[in-house]
């Protein structure tokens, strides 16, 4: 079979094999299964284009899809808006006070890092849909003491493997939150299976509205 390659690192084969080769990770060889055939030709635009990965995220049909799409989507240094899926969701705020994450919060300046204490926090999914939230009770932080994200809680992968988000406190301060280890996958099945729960139901409509065919 013919590989299609692109840019040296995406290699797409006919079976649907999505393999990328991580340079600075000695030569590990990363491989997904993607049963999603319309890729081979589109995998860098579908995977680098924030409105076009989205589009191809809630397109999974199976749970394993919407896995294996978010894993890639991380894999390749790109990220992926926790309030975007919580809007999409169609859960409100009261419904998402019940999905609580853990994090430890690291500064990124030098007055930010005197801050670190390496505690971890809890944080709802509520918090993050409203897009705000006040400090914890004792917390020293640089700041005026309201939190906000500076790309709508863009979920990244760190090079420890570990899940981060970017977050400022005031204007200027700069922390990033880093998904407890203990609870990360915990937390990956929490946004797999949200997203996966809005797919089901928008195939139910699919299928109901081209029956006709």
């Amino acid at each position: 079979m013919e590989d299609i390659i692109i840019e040296d690192e995406i290699i797409v084969r006919e079976s649907s094999d999505v393999e990328k080769f991580d340079k600075n990770n000695d030569g590990v060889l990363k491989k997904l299964q993607l049963d999603v055939p319309f890729l081979k030709n589109n995998v860098k635009e579908y995977f680098e284009d924030d409105e076009k990965y989205m589009d191809l995220l809630y397109s999974m049909a199976d749970r394993s899809g919407v896995e294996r799409v978010l894993k890639m989507r991380f894999l390749l240094g790109k990220g992926v808006s926790i309030r975007d899926i919580l809007w999409r969701s169609g859960k409100n705020k009261e419904e998402l006070k019940e999905y609580i994450v853990k994090f430890r919060k690291y500064g990124i300046g030098e007055n930010e890092k005197t801050t670190q204490d390496n505690v971890v926090r809890e944080l709802s999914m509520a918090a993050i849909f409203l897009g705000t939230f006040g400090v914890w009770s004792g917390e020293r932080y640089v700041g005026n003491g309201t939190w906000r994200s500076p790309d709508n809680f863009n979920l990244k992968l760190d090079k420890s493997w570990e899940l981060y988000f970017d977050m400022t406190c005031g204007d200027s301060s700069e922390y990033f939150f880093q998904i407890d280890i203990d609870d990360t996958l915990n937390f990956m099945n929490f946004l797999i299976d949200i997203i996966y729960e809005k797919n089901v139901k928008e195939n139910k409509l699919k299928c109901y509205f081209g029956d006709i065919f």
